[in-house]
């Protein structure tokens, strides 16, 4: 398969330099592909058309800004860090929609109305972004990724941005949240996890460009992009594979959302934890137990928010609450020793986690509302552990003195 795709890149290089550059006429588009899936083809991806002759022979490639390697030494790691190197490569076009026409994948085509010169200096950019030492580029989920930089060489040709109509009163849509929302309506756990690690940067209300981040935005809004000179950008689409329709997954039923777990698992934790409290005990092990998954999470969690190099990570009103001090409790919760200690680490906690929604709200982050229970149990375990009037693991009944 690497060499497959090693081949068709060398091939789709050379099919655009072998002529010198000498057009007969060429045609450049954008090609967008809808929706697969996966969790990142969720917003569909974009891609670059030249077709037509050059000197006298045929030429049909695509520039394809969205490359990556899975098999990459140690990629799971520097995709969590923001290390995250995609790379630019041309394909042939009908190898480009051979594997988005095997998922059932609709892909539109969308002529570009530039001049001669205008293509000449766009397809020399694109060029220049295919070779070795030029190619890979680092990926930013929001402003450097397949259609951003389409973009921003569309803008480079024209001598100035592109006009983009407005979408805010046609979607709704005002923040990065909001967009991520609405593409991954059927997908909560991943929006969920999206929530968590992006904090309050992508609540803040984009611009009419900033939208075009998503490919399938881009879609639906370059119909009436402007040119510099008021002109419109994009002829009329073409339909390049018709597709099968919606080909992304079933959406997660209601019983398996994030919102009704962690409901359930809220209210069975904080159930325990007043029983627990109410016959003057305390539980080693549901201490343990929080403390760990919590500490796993605000360690992730805080590693994206101090080390990684994503966009939108940091700031995080999430990280006063999950945070790794907690997997502290764990290695407190059996000694008797470290009882005093304990308690002042769950004061400490807990006044974290009283803090985290006012905190939000103040920074204009959006908390995603499988998270309260979690919030509002964390609050009630803290409490009730430091009210208890018997801090003992189990409560012994006391002997009749003979």
């Amino acid at each position: 398969m690497r060499l497959f795709c090693l081949l068709t890149c060398i091939a789709a290089w050379l099919g655009v330099h072998a002529y010198n550059m000498q057009p007969d006429s060429l045609r450049v588009s954008l090609v967008t592909c809808d929706a697969g899936p996966e969790i990142f083809e969720l917003y569909g991806h974009e891609a670059v058309r030249v077709s037509g002759l050059i000197n006298g022979y045929p030429v049909d490639v695509v520039y394809n800004y969205g490359m990556f390697d899975f098999d990459s030494p140690g990629f799971i790691y520097r995709f969590v860090k923001g290390d995250t190197d995609y790379y630019a490569a041309a394909i042939p076009t009908q190898a480009f929609l051979y594997s988005y026409a095997r998922r059932g994948s609709r892909v539109t085509e969308h002529p570009l109305r530039l001049s001669p010169d205008e293509t000449k200096r766009l397809i020399d950019i694109l060029n220049h972004d295919i070779t070795p030492d030029h190619r890979t580029y680092r990926y930013k989920y929001f402003s450097n990724n397949c259609s951003t930089r389409i973009l921003d060489n569309i803008d480079r040709v024209l001598g100035a941005p592109v006009t983009y109509p407005s979408l805010h009163e046609d979607q709704g849509h005002k923040s990065y949240r909001d967009l991520l929302k609405y593409y991954n309506s059927g997908y909560p756990w991943y929006q969920l996890g999206i929530d968590l690690a992006l904090g309050s940067y992508i609540d803040k209300e984009m611009s009419d460009r900033e939208y075009m981040f998503a490919p399938l935005s881009l879609a639906g809004t370059i119909a009436k992009a402007r040119r510099p000179d008021g002109s419109l950008l994009s002829g009329a689409p073409v339909i390049l594979e018709e597709g099968e329709g919606d080909v992304r997954l079933p959406p997660t039923p209601w019983y398996l959302s994030p919102v009704f777990s962690f409901w359930i698992i809220g209210i069975l934790t904080s159930s325990a934890t007043c029983y627990l409290y109410l016959h003057h005990r305390r539980s080693a092990l549901l201490l343990s137990i929080w403390g760990l998954i919590t500490g796993l999470a605000g360690s992730l969690l805080w590693f994206l928010v101090f080390i990684s190099e994503h966009e939108g990570t940091s700031p995080n009103a999430l990280a006063i609450w999950l945070n790794p001090f907690w997997l502290i409790v764990p290695l407190t919760a059996w000694s008797r020793r470290m009882r005093p200690g304990l308690r002042i680490l769950l004061s400490i906690q807990g006044l974290a986690a009283l803090a985290t929604l006012p905190i939000a709200a103040m920074s204009h982050q959006h908390i995603n509302l499988a998270l309260y229970p979690l919030l509002l149990t964390t609050i009630v375990l803290c409490a009730t552990t430091l009210l208890s009037r018997n801090n003992a693991v189990t409560t012994k009944v006391p002997q009749k003195q003979p």
